[in-house]
């Protein structure tokens, strides 16, 4: 849709190869301008079928040059971007999204056991705050990608229950769950999960989280989680895309509502747009 009506859709054309290094420094100027708007962090989307999966994809794919061909050149883009995204506002500010084997958009992938874990093992160096898998269904490939990745990793398990993807936390496969479509309509959604904690007992060991999650804000919810895993306050802060400080604020009164003994350093305002 333009302007003056509707008009045919251009033939898409492959990027140049200055192109490509063109657009990975979009995404470096994207990722400042998102801090300096304010954001405590960016997630590189290569999921879905936009541009980043579309280099992922061998049937999208069809360069000769560098970014095409072997599975090496097919992952060569993402992790330009992500690592010029990580130099210019911060690793721990970082997160990368991937959809493996998910079918959309007429995009398919002949390989995905193989294509993911290389994908992650050439972002694990970089040592961003998490890696989001959108899950397309093949858990073999989501145990995998698990082993293989050594920070915070947040699941979306699409078309599951709370329970499902509470789960999915509870046997370590998952240190963040995401609800996606589920909060969309529902913006009590997190009453009514502590409804049913309440009313079922929820998991093994929930019981107790269903006490706790009716004392706490959602956001202090979030952190009590993470420290009770024993994850320090730097590694909460980079699996929520805070920063450390905004975690420090929050620890007071999550201890003081738990009645817990711990050190919590007295509240301050947390601080925005600095390195985690």
């Amino acid at each position: 849709f333009t302007a003056s009506g509707l008009q045919q859709m251009p033939v898409p054309r492959e990027l140049s190869t200055e192109e490509v290094a063109a657009t990975v420094d979009d995404f470096r100027h994207a990722a400042a301008a998102a801090i300096a708007a304010g954001a405590d962090g960016v997630e590189i989307h290569g999921a879905n079928g936009y541009l980043v999966h579309q280099f992922l994809a061998d049937n999208t794919n069809q360069r000769t040059d560098q970014y095409g061909g072997s599975i090496d050149n097919r992952i060569r883009f993402a992790v330009e971007v992500a690592t010029a995204v990580a130099e210019e506002i911060g690793a721990g500010r970082t997160g990368f999204r991937i959809s493996p084997g998910k079918p959309v958009h007429e995009l398919a992938e002949s390989d995905p056991h193989e294509l993911y874990p290389a994908i992650v093992r050439a972002l694990a160096p970089l040592n961003l705050a998490s890696l989001h898998i959108g899950h397309g269904g093949a858990d073999e490939l989501l145990h995998t990608l698990r082993k293989l990745w050594p920070a915070a990793l947040v699941l979306n398990r699409a078309g599951t229950d709370i329970a499902t993807r509470a789960k999915d936390i509870e046997d370590g496969l998952a240190d963040v769950v995401t609800v996606g479509v589920m909060a969309l309509a529902n913006p009590d959604l997190a009453e009514r999960v502590r409804a049913e904690l309440r009313a079922t007992g929820g998991p093994a060991g929930t019981r107790r989280a269903s006490v706790v999650a009716e004392q706490l804000t959602p956001p202090e919810l979030q952190i009590a989680l993470l420290v009770a895993q024993g994850m320090t306050n730097r590694e909460a802060a980079a699996g929520l895309f805070l920063s450390p400080q905004t975690i420090e604020y929050h620890l007071g009164p999550i201890y003081r509502k738990l009645h817990l003994r711990g050190r919590p350093q007295p509240p301050r305002a947390p601080q925005r747009g600095r390195a985690a």
